[in-house]
Formats: C-alpha cells, structure tokens, sequence
C-alpha cells in the first residue's frame, strides 16, 4: 500500500521554501497559498492524454506511467492517486537534477521511504512542469524494497489532506490547463494500457459527482492555482449488513486492496487483518445508490478487504480493485470527483 501518511519529516518546511536555487539557475516559483477558488483554474483548454499501464507485482497489480526527471532518460515509476508528491530513484535523476534540502521521510502504510530533497522539472509525456520542483531523491541501493518491482519511483497525484505537505504532485505544478483536472481509466489486465488525461474533464456519461472538500486549513506552502482541495472525499460503506458508515475515502491506486481503518474497526481484527469471505460490501454517497458493491474473498488485489493504518482522518481506502472498468475524474477546475458508472 503506497498511501502517505504524515507530511515529510527531517527539514523545516520555511527552510524549504527559502530554497530559490534550481539547477538551471532559474528561480524557483513563487508560494502564495493554494486556493479552493476554482476561478484561478483554467476550465477550457484540451487535455493531453498520456499512456498508462496495468503491471503485474507479485501477486496483484499496480499501474505505471513513464516519466523523466531533471533532464533523464524516461522510467517506470508507479502511478499513486493516494499520495502527494514525487519520489525517484536518485540514480535515473538526470543531470539538470540538484540537491535542494536535507533529509526527509514520507510515510506510507507500507513504511517509510526516506532520502534527500532535490529540485528537477519533472515531464509526464508531453507536459513539463514550468519550473523545477521539490522531488525526493532516494537511493535505492540502500532501500532496495522503497519501489514496487521494476518501477524507479512513485508518482504521487493527489492533493494533500495536510496544509504542510512539502512535495506536492507534479502534475499539479502544471502550467494551466493541465493542472484543471485528471481523468483515469485504468485496465484491469497485467499489461494492458489505459489512458491518463491532463487538463480540463469531459463528464463521463452517467457519471456521479461527488463535491471535493475545500482544504481545511488551507496551505501557506502551495504553487500560486494549486488546487485547494482535500484529497479524501465523503463515501458510505456498508459493511456486511450492518448500517452504512459515511467518512472521508481515499481513491488510491497505490493500494492493492480496499481497507478500513484499523482504529475505528479494531473490533474486527488488529492491524493487517483481512475481512472474512461472504461478507457484503457496497460503496455509495450520501444518500446516493450504491457506486460499488462485491462480496469479500481472501485474493489480494481483487475481492480481499484489509484493516490498515489509515491516519487519524481517512475511514476508507477504495485501492486498485474500485477503478477497474469505469473513469475516474477529478474535476478541480469544477470542484468535484465524478465516478462514471462501472463497466
């Protein structure tokens, strides 16, 4: 599970953003606070689509997308809507890469990655980000197990549920439109491809709108029309028959399977525990119809529901399994997440 928990740790963020040398020499780009006013996200445009794919790690999948880091060679990372930020194997950084900061930890529910701050334009296709942006740099012959299998970084996509994130998502750091939105369809198939759009969202047909939450507090430490916008949205999960449970849901690819809290649901198991077989599950907005519904089994990846350490906010995480066979957009010149209906 490639869920960040937690903000870095190991630099201040105020010595991160008094940073200003990029290894171009060019300045880094002004903080002035990310804003939940979808006016300062352009709405029009085209999106640019970018070719994912559907890989096989051990016994479940995850998806990838090729990227470029700091002027180097193209790479797998793996594609994460549950955390923010770019993390990279420092060894496939190219040479317009520079160190920026010290050390840093981003926690996630599979662990701990650490390693150091660095400064590079990051390219996704045919996008670069405009200026050099924070990235962390890790050395992976000292944390050979920090990546998925053949994959040389995670490439976190989502907003931050925290105002103090330091590495924020690439993409958006995007000049505009392309920071207007992100639309996913992913295959369910080990070594099928899927797309990825960039930009202003299409509304998939039949879709459901679910509003996204204005980012409470709001960040002092985000590019000037970041999206200001929780990355948890508000689902319904009812859980084998018992009454329906609302809470912020985490929509991540990054996780092999759904999971639950482990706190909330420390009577069902301790941490790592896997739900028992036969039990119903079904997935809803308030007071909408059921977007999800399957029965749970014991397969990782496919009907296997886990109690995880999910922080103190986040009830639910959807994983992998809930973005198989329909799209997924998050609409952030719109305010909100629209859930086209399963395939």
């Amino acid at each position: 599970m490639r869920r960040a928990r937690g903000r870095v740790t190991g630099v201040g963020l105020a010595a991160l953003l008094a940073l200003t040398a990029c290894a171009n020499g060019a300045s880094r780009p002004a903080y002035s606070g990310g804003s939940s006013d979808v006016g300062a996200l352009a709405a029009t445009g085209s999106a640019v689509s970018v070719p994912i794919t559907t890989t096989a790690d051990g016994s479940h999948n995850i998806v990838s997308v090729q990227i470029s880091v700091g002027g180097g060679d193209p790479v797998p990372v793996m594609l994460d809507t549950g955390s923010a930020g770019l993390l990279i194997d420092a060894s496939v950084a190219g040479p317009q890469t520079s160190a920026t900061g010290g050390p840093f930890t981003q926690h996630y529910v599979s662990g701990p990655v650490s390693g150091s701050l660095g400064s590079a334009v990051v390219t996704i296709g045919e996008l670069s980000t405009p200026q050099p942006i924070t990235v962390g740099l890790v050395d992976s012959s000292s944390a050979p197990t920090a990546f998925a299998s053949g994959m040389k970084g995670i490439l976190g996509v989502a907003t931050t549920n925290d105002g103090g994130q330091a590495m924020l998502a690439p993409t958006l750091q995007m000049a505009a439109p392309y920071n207007a939105g992100s639309t996913l369809q992913v295959a369910a198939t080990a070594g099928a491809t899927g797309t990825w759009s960039l930009g202003p969202v299409t509304p998939p047909a039949g879709a459901t709108s679910i509003p996204l939450v204005a980012q409470t507090p709001g960040s002092s430490a985000t590019p000037e029309g970041f999206p200001g916008f929780a990355q948890d949205v508000d689902l319904c999960w009812t859980i084998g028959g018992k009454a329906a449970s609302c809470g912020p849901t985490d929509l991540d690819t990054g996780n092999d399977s759904p999971a639950l809290n482990a706190t909330t649901y420390a009577a069902d198991g301790p941490v790592h525990t896997v739900l028992p077989s036969g039990q119903s599950i079904a997935v809803a907005p308030p007071n909408g119809a059921p977007l999800w519904s399957f029965t749970t089994g014991q397969t990782v990846g496919t009907d296997a529901v886990k109690l995880s350490s999910l922080g103190e906010n986040t009830q639910f995480n959807t994983g992998l399994p809930f973005f198989y066979g329909r799209t997924v957009a998050w609409n952030y010149a719109g305010g909100e997440l629209l859930l086209g209906p399963a395939a």
